[in-house]
């Protein structure tokens, strides 16, 4: 039903089975390289990224960290890669999270800036 002739072949959905569980999309994708990076690997200086990382929950820390790898695009992606039960819904909250920490401690950072305030 989704086979398309193009100039030069044929166009498949990625969701195409292959058998043995594979789709297209695994051998597309190819195999990604394991998430290793701990906090240890992330630039000393940047503390920011560090204090985001140590308030996530370890599983949400895993999906974190492997939305940084160059082969992984979306948050979908990062939590299937970090093996999370479901991708789409636990990758979209991880992304939430991680966006209001940052939020919180960009907050933080400007206060501490500006100094404490003195109310007239």
């Amino acid at each position: 039903m989704w086979r398309r002739r193009t100039c030069h072949g044929r166009v498949l959905l990625l969701d195409t089975p292959l058998g043995d569980g594979l789709t297209l999309h695994d051998l597309a994708a190819g195999t990604l390289a394991p998430v290793n990076t701990t906090l240890a690997d992330l630039d000393p200086e940047n503390a920011r990224l560090g204090a985001l990382i140590r308030t996530l929950l370890p599983t949400e820390r895993t999906i974190a960290m492997a939305w940084a790898h160059p082969q992984v695009s979306t948050w979908a992606e990062a939590a299937q890669h970090a093996g999370a039960p479901e991708p789409t819904t636990d990758g979209e909250r991880v992304r939430r999270k991680v966006r209001r920490i940052a939020a919180e401690l960009e907050r933080r950072q400007a206060q501490a800036v500006q100094g404490p305030r003195s109310w007239p």
